[in-house]
Formats: structure tokens, sequence, C-alpha cells
């Protein structure tokens, strides 16, 4: 994704920005532990070959990175290697020096504090004051983000709607040994999946040469696709030092509760004992609520409107669009539980077979509650839907249904599926 980010704004753009009289004076595009910089420098550059010295870089970058443009000029790039100056100004020369002094380090350990890059650079023509984009990746940045809500409502009633303030900041650590003043701070990082400690207990025994083995097959979850997250200004982070920013603040915002029974946290027997529901604190992820930006995963505090001073519990806020819910994760509910699986199999005259599922779920709390069953039935043939005891709603090949329980409540939702078989 560096790469792409790399090209993604023109750099034309990035030039007319750094124009402007408090536009940043530098790109950052934060990931996990390293970080893709964009900077505009001005260098006074001879006809021909030459070496230019870049001073004023991390200890941690990566010189195959390295690029230097310039707009309309065609510069190349031939070599580059870490130098062992520390500050000197950038230079030209009619003549190559080649290859640079060896780095002062001992034993090939780089320097704690700024380094610099001997750069060789064929340039078409002389030119005294020309603006190159100088971009590169290191390491020695990383950021993590953090959230508080501070909700009110009525603690029985779970109904009813709920008064929510969120506030969300970033952290970030430099430790690339140098600053970065006035940057443009993009973040950019992945969805938190839980680790499902490896593969399930069991004594499947799987014929490896059969490719239909690959159904039952376990495998590691896939790494998610990275998201891009851009911070509200311009920051300076200072080294050595760990920066916090502001993300969102937001106040009186509606929020609802609700209990959610998800079919992958829950196995498909309707003889395995009921599991606890996931509680979740959800508000809108828009404009109207103050909100309306991207937002990265991150751990909650929950605080209550009027024990502000005191800590009720923590969660988790996974990645959210704009326009999407924010889904406040509070954890495993064991006072609302609940159990699914099949109920039933009949076969059809004409081919195939009818199967029905159930899920139960029993609300042990005091007040009435609303859930939501998010359904994939466990079938790897293809089906279609024949019938519900509920109304639902089918998304990419998933049920979705919402209930209100009254308190003490139990509910069954049974539906069908008209099972198809391959033909061979």
């Amino acid at each position: 994704m560096f790469r792409a980010a790399l090209h993604r704004t023109g750099f034309l753009a990035l030039l007319v920005g750094l124009a402007g009289r408090d536009a940043p004076a530098v790109e950052v595009l934060l990931g996990e532990g390293r970080a893709l910089v964009r900077e505009v420098r001005t260098l006074a550059l001879a006809q021909g070959l030459q070496t230019v010295v870049l001073d004023n870089l991390p200890a941690g970058i990566d010189p195959e990175t390295l690029t230097v443009r310039a707009r309309r000029v065609e510069l190349e790039l031939r070599a580059w290697a870490l130098d062992g100056g520390t500050g000197m100004a950038a230079t030209a020369s009619g003549e190559a020096v080649w290859p640079p002094p060896v780095a002062s380090a001992p034993g090939g350990v780089l320097p704690a504090g700024p380094v610099s890059v001997r750069a060789q650079l064929y340039a078409p023509d002389e030119r005294r004051a020309l603006d190159v984009e100088v971009s590169y990746q290191t390491t020695g940045l990383d950021w993590s983000a953090a959230y508080q809500v501070v909700v009110r409502g009525d603690r029985v009633e779970e109904r009813e709607p709920l008064s929510a303030d969120l506030t969300g900041w970033v952290r970030i650590q430099n430790r690339s040994g140098i600053a970065f003043t006035n940057a443009a701070v993009r973040l950019v990082g992945r969805r938190r999946i839980p680790d499902a400690g490896g593969p399930p207990p069991g004594f499947l025994i799987l014929d490896e040469v059969s490719p239909m083995s690959d159904l039952w097959r376990w495998r590691p979850p896939e790494a998610d696709i990275e998201y891009e997250y851009a911070l509200p200004g311009p920051v300076d982070l200072p080294a050595g030092v760990e920066t916090e920013v502001a993300l969102i603040k937001s106040v009186r915002v509606p929020a609802a509760r609700r209990y959610v029974l998800r079919a992958e946290e829950f196995s498909a027997s309707l003889e395995a004992p009921p599991r606890p529901l996931r509680k979740y604190i959800i508000l809108r992820n828009t404009v109207a609520n103050r909100l309306g930006a991207p937002l990265p995963p991150g751990p909650v505090q929950l605080f209550l409107g009027s024990m502000r001073s005191q800590l009720l519990q923590t969660g988790d806020l996974p990645h959210t669009p704009v326009d999407g819910d924010i889904r406040i994760d509070l954890g495993p509910s064991p006072d609302v539980t609940g159990r699914r699986g099949r109920q039933a199999r009949a076969e059809r005259p004409e081919g195939g077979e009818i199967e029905t599922f159930a899920i139960e779920v029993l609300n042990g709390r005091d007040g009435a509650i609303t859930v939501e069953l998010d359904e994939k039935p466990p079938l790897i043939l293809q089906w279609t839907l024949v019938s519900s005891t509920r109304p639902c709603r089918e998304v990419f090949r998933r049920l979705r249904y919402q209930l209100d329980l009254p308190a003490g409540g139990r509910e069954t939702v049974e539906y069908s599926l008209r099972v198809s078989r391959p033909s061979l």
C-alpha cells in the first residue's frame, strides 16, 4: 500500500500544497512499525553526473526505497548509500565521487541520531534551485488509537435509547531519531482479527489426494486489507517522544444497545450448552453526529454519565467506515445466552433436501433487550431460503434478524432451506 500511496497524490499537488502559508512541510504515511515519508527539498544541481548528500534522515531508513523526483525534470538516481557524516548540507559537484566513505558506526550498527545518504544523481541541465520530492521508507515510527465513551440512559430497560459522548485520540511513537515538524500524517492499519488459537481439536481424517479435502481443512485467518485514516490537521512529532493527537470529539450522540449472536462464535448443534451473546453499543458514524471520518480500531473505556470518575468496563472499537455503524464491543454477556443448530432434515421427491435450523435465545436480564441474529447456515452446498418464522434480511448469503425480548423471555427462530446437491 505504501508504494501505491507514493503516487496516489500527484507531485504537483504536493508542491502546490507546500506553497501555502501553513501547509504541511512533510507527509508521513504511518503503518505498523514502518512509515513512508515524502518531503520537498531545494537542491542546487550541476549538469551531468554528481553526488548529492541528503542529510537529517532517520537512522532506520531503507536506502533501497529512496526516490528523488522533480517536476518536468528527468532526474536519474544512479546509486545511493548511507554516509558517515552528520548534518552535512546538500551540495552539488560537477564530478562524481563514488563510492562514498564507509559509515563510522561500528559493526554495521546505525547511529541513533540522524543519518545522511549520499546519492549519485544525473541531471540533464544545471539548476541553481530545484524543488525535488524526496521519499523513502523507514522504521522507528508506530501508532495506536484509543477511545473513551460516556453513556447516559436507563441501566435496566436496555431497549431505551442512549446518549453517548465519544472521544478518540491517536498516540504516535517517534523513535526514528529525527523530528517531523508540521507533518500531514495518514495512518494505515488493519482490523484486529481475534486469534483462534490454532486448529480446533478433532479426528477428521482427510484424503490428501482429493481436492474436496480443502473444504474442511483448517486454515489460519487471512490478513485483512489495510485501511487509511487521515489525522484532522498537521502535527509535530518530536524525536524520542510519544505524541498524542485528538482524533474525534462528539457529545450527545444517539446510541443503542444490542446483543448479537454471530454464527461463527457458536457451534452448529442444539445439543451444545448455551453460550453468551456479545453486547454492543451502536452509534452512527455520520457528519450529523459530528463524526463522519473513518475510525481506526482501538480499545474503549466506558463510563456512566453520572459516574465519570469510575470506569464501568472496557471494550473494543473495530475499523468503522464513514456512514457506518460504530459498534463498540463490550464482550460476552452471561445474562443473555443462545445456541443454534439443525432441527430436521427431509428428502424432496424431486431430489435434494429441505433442512430446518433453529436459533434459541434466552434473556436472563431484568429488563427488555434487543437481539440481533447474524446467521450463516452451516452448509457448504447451494441453498435457497424457503421459510422463516420471523422476518429476516438475506445479506451476502447470511440471514439477519432483529428481535425484542422481554425480561426473562425466550425466543426460538426457525428457518428452512432448500439444499441442492451438485450433479457429477
